[in-house]
Parts: C-alpha cells; sequence; structure tokens
C-alpha cells in the first residue's frame, strides 16, 4: 500500500485532535512497516516520524500559509498531488477532504460540534466545518470516528450511512502513567505558586465548550469549606473563552487560587495529573475526551461531565455531574476529598480503564479499514472492467 496522510492541523491547534493525528501517525508508522506513508505536512520536521523509512514527508507550501491557503489545498491542490504520488488511498485527518478525489479516501472526524452546537466553537471553525464537513463525510470512502456518540450525531445531521462510519477509540500515550513521588515534587517545583499546596486539575483550551467558569464557581463554593491551601490548576492554551474566565474568577474572589498555567510541557503535565487531589473535566460537549483518560492513567481520581461521548470514553471510572450544576459539582468534589477510599476506587477503576486505551490498538484497526477500503476499490475496479468487456 501507498498511503496519504494529512498532517496540517498539529501545531495549528493546541487540542485532543492534534494530539490524536501525530500519535496515531507514530504508531501507523509501526504498524505498517511493509508499506509506505506519504505524509503531507505544513513542515518537513514531524518529530514522530523519526527514524522510520517507510515515511516520506512532502511539504505542502501552500497549505503552510494559513486557513484559506489550506482549503485551497485540501480541495484543490491535493487532489492532483495524490494521483501524482501514485497513492493506494488518502487519510483526511482533519474533518474535511476533497470530493474531487480519485482515488479512495479515508476521513477523521472527531465531532460534530461546528453542525450541532456552532454557539460553542469559534466562529471561523463553525463557518469552515459547518459548510465543508457534511460534503467531506458524504464523499468519503468510509469515515472514521473516536465513538459512538458521534457516529449517531453525524449520521443524524448529514445523512451519512451508518454502515460506512467505523468507531475507533484513540489511545492514550504510554509517557502517561504513575510517577514516584519524588520526580513528581521535582518537577512540580517548576511550576509558579504551586510549591507544597494541594490542588485540583483541569485540562483544557479557555474556550467555551470546556465550561471552565462553571468548575471555577464551584471550586469558589467549596472554599467555603476545604483547606485554605486548595488551589485550582488550569492547563490550556489561550481560547476564546479567557476574559469571561479572568472575570469569573475576580466575582467569585479565587485570585491567588486559580492558576492558569497555560500550555506546558508534557514532562509537566505527567507530574501535574500525578500530584492532583482530583481531576476535573466540565466540558459540555466532547466527541471522545483524551484528558480524562491520561489522568486515569496516571492514577488520578476523575470527575467528568455527563455531557456528549464523555460517559462512553470513561465508563464506570469516573464520577459524573451534570455540566449546567456547579452545586453538584462542589458536592462531588467534596466528597472525593473527604473520603480516601472512595478516591482510592476511582483511582484503581481509572488505572483499568485508561489502559484498555492504546495508539497501537487504534493504529491496528485504522489499518484494517485501510485495508478493506482498498480490497473493496480493487474489487469495484475489477468489476468495472469486466462488465467493459
Amino acid at each position: 500500500m501507498r498511503i496519504g496522510y494529512e498532517y496540517m492541523l498539529p501545531g495549528v491547534q493546541d487540542t485532543g485532535v492534534e494530539v490524536a493525528i501525530r500519535e496515531l501517525l507514530g504508531a501507523l508508522a509501526e504498524q505498517l512497516g511493509d508499506d509506505s506513508i506519504h505524509v503531507y505536512a505544513r513542515t518537513s520536521k514531524i518529530p514522530p516520524l523519526a527514524g522510520f523509512r517507510n515515511v516520506v514527508v512532502h511539504k505542502a507550501f501552500l497549505a503552510a500559509m494559513g486557513r484559506p491557503c489550506r482549503i485551497l489545498w485540501q480541495q484543490l491542490a491535493a487532489p492532483a498531488a495524490f494521483r501524482f504520488a501514485r497513492l493506494s488511498l488518502y487519510h483526511a485527518t482533519g474533518y474535511v477532504v476533497s470530493p474531487y478525489h480519485s482515488i479512495p479516501t479515508v476521513l477523521s472526524i472527531y465531532d460534530v460540534i461546528a453542525l450541532d452546537r456552532p454557539d460553542l466553537t469559534r466562529f471561523a471553525n463553525a463557518l469552515h466545518y459547518g459548510k465543508i464537513l457534511p460534503q467531506g463525510a458524504r464523499s468519503a470512502t468510509r469515515v472514521i470516528v473516536p465513538s459512538a456518540y458521534v457516529r449517531e450525531r453525524l449520521t443524524a445531521v448529514t445523512g451519512v450511512p451508518e454502515a460506512k462510519v467505523e468507531v475507533i477509540p484513540l489511545g492514550v500515550s504510554a509517557s502517561f502513567a504513575v510517577t514516584h513521588r519524588d520526580e513528581v515534587r521535582r518537577r512540580l517545583s517548576r511550576v509558579p505558586n504551586l510549591r507544597g499546596r494541594r490542588y485540583l486539575l483541569a485540562v483544557g483550551r479557555l474556550e467555551r465548550k470546556k465550561n471552565l467558569s462553571s468548575l471555577i464557581a464551584a471550586f469558589a463554593r467549596m472554599l467555603q469549606k476545604e483547606p485554605k491551601d486548595l488551589a485550582l490548576v488550569i492547563v490550556g492554551g489561550v481560547g476564546d473563552d479567557l476574559p469571561n474566565l479572568r472575570r469569573t474568577i475576580s466575582e467569585a474572589g479565587v485570585e491567588g487560587r486559580v492558576l492558569l498555567a497555560g500550555r506546558v510541557s508534557e514532562e509537566t503535565l505527567v507530574a501535574l495529573y500525578n500530584g492532583a487531589e482530583a481531576f476535573v473535566y466540565p466540558s459540555w460537549e466532547e466527541g471522545f475526551g483524551l484528558p480524562p483518560l491520561e489522568a486515569m492513567a496516571c492514577g488520578t481520581p476523575v470527575l467528568c461531565s455527563n455531557a456528549g461521548a464523555l460517559p462512553e470514553t470513561v465508563g464506570n471510572a469516573a464520577l459524573l455531574f451534570s455540566p449546567d450544576s456547579p452545586l453538584e459539582l462542589a458536592s462531588k468534589l467534596s466528597l472525593v476529598l473527604a473520603e480516601p477510599r472512595r478516591a482510592a476506587v476511582l483511582k484503581a477503576e481509572g488505572l483499568k480503564r485508561a489502559s484498555s486505551f492504546t495508539w497501537a490498538e487504534c493504529a491496528r484497526r485504522v489499518a484494517q479499514v485501510y485495508r478493506a477500503v482498498i480490497k473493496e476499490s480493487l474489487g469495484a475496479c475489477t468489476l468495472a472492467r469486466e462488465r467493459s468487456h
């Protein structure tokens, strides 16, 4: 097989989608050792590919010039480039694919928030994906989604047949694991204003769908009963909700207690997961939800909203709450902090749950989709030739 793989979003966004595209590529390079992978990217420097001889990186200069140019490349330039490269199949990993391809295409769609809840996403994303995603889903040979929830919503809003949509859960990187206390302490000593403090942790880009203002409200309510040294650490890149979060922090009177840590290295993130009293994910809508699983893999009790695909992802290994109720969240957080036995059960169940999601398994199943699509394509070509004679 000669597989084309789109690598346009990593480096543009700071989301779980970026992580998924990067981690899957590295796992596929191992899985497809006898097949060549042609990676189409904005840059020739792709960390997961070091040492893989079966990978060829093509720098798409036009796509590197911003979103409008990336759209032009995806819709018009890419089909010609793939014919020239004699690809067997192309995997469009970032929500959209051109309907003009003459080769089989696999499309990854991680959520349909742009269609279901445009109010929770950036205007540019709602406009871009809202217009192009349904067209690409209908034209793709096969669509891969990370959860049954996304499959149900995708088929409902686009009319794509359910049989065409393959559910393949994402994986958890082996980097996220229980770490020795001394190492955690050493790494956390570098985090400003955190030394020696107990803390809750939230991870996610500072955007509206993450519902972090509700978490801050719940945290402020908790502080009426909890120890004074308790902090809330929020890790994530700047998004459209930052001004609202700063205003919420000020109005709740929790300045100095809520630490907006921004983006951190993976090493620091692992330490933050390990050191947290609990991890909280209050999102209003998710197509999968990687951070709760990463926290579980680090042995941290997880509290998670019951919205979108999150109940499907965390199973029975997290304490669920309504994203619309800061009061319920505050109550359940207090339970976890006050009852070590409950926290220990969540930790044990979380470790077990996270271990069932690996990038190797994700890549194995994606490779199966590749082979099935190519086999179907070859069969269709043979049948067409027989009919022409």
